[in-house]
C-alpha cells in the first residue's frame, strides 16, 4: 500500500511541477484576455453613453426622456448593439448600470471622441491579436 501511495505522490508532484512551469505562460494569456475584455467593456460603455446623450431632447422633457431610457435600458443595449455591431455580452449588467445612471444627467455626458474610438478599434482588431501571435503556441492551452 505504501508503494501505491508513493507512486501516487510522485504523480501528483510531477503534475504540480508541470503546472508551475505553465504559470508564466498562462498568466500572459490571461492578462491579454483581461485587456481584451476591458477594452470591449470600455467600447460598450462609450457607445451606450453616447447613445443616451444623443437621445436627450435639446430643450425640455429631460427628466421624462431620461426615465424612459432608464426603464428601457435592455432595449437600449439591443439598439446600440445592433447599430454598432457590439456584442451584447460586452455590455455591463443592465440593473447595475441603471442604478449608476439614475444619478447622472445624460445631457451632460461628454461627446464621443471618434479618434479615441478608432484607437480602441485598432487595439481590439490589430494590437491584441498581434500580441497574441507572439505568445508561443504551447502557452495558449
Amino acid at each position: 500500500e505504501s508503494h501505491e501511495l508513493a507512486s501516487l505522490f510522485e504523480a501528483e508532484k510531477s503534475d504540480l511541477y508541470s503546472q508551475i512551469e505553465q504559470l508564466p505562460r498562462s498568466s500572459t494569456v490571461q492578462k491579454m484576455n483581461d485587456l481584451s475584455k476591458r477594452a470591449r467593456l470600455a467600447k460598450a460603455h462609450a457607445l451606450l453613453l453616447e447613445h443616451l446623450r444623443t437621445s436627450m431632447p435639446s430643450v425640455w422633457g429631460h427628466a421624462e426622456k431620461q426615465e424612459e431610457l432608464l426603464t428601457m435600458l435592455p432595449g437600449v443595449y439591443l439598439e446600440v448593439s445592433r447599430r454598432h455591431g457590439a456584442p451584447l455580452g460586452d455590455f455591463p449588467d443592465p440593473e447595475h448600470m441603471k442604478s449608476i445612471l439614475a444619478t447622472q444627467d445624460f445631457a451632460c455626458f461628454t461627446k464621443l471622441d471618434p479618434a479615441k474610438m478608432e484607437r480602441l478599434e485598432v487595439l481590439l482588431s490589430k494590437d491584441i491579436p498581434g500580441l497574441l501571435k507572439l505568445i508561443p503556441p504551447d502557452a495558449l492551452y
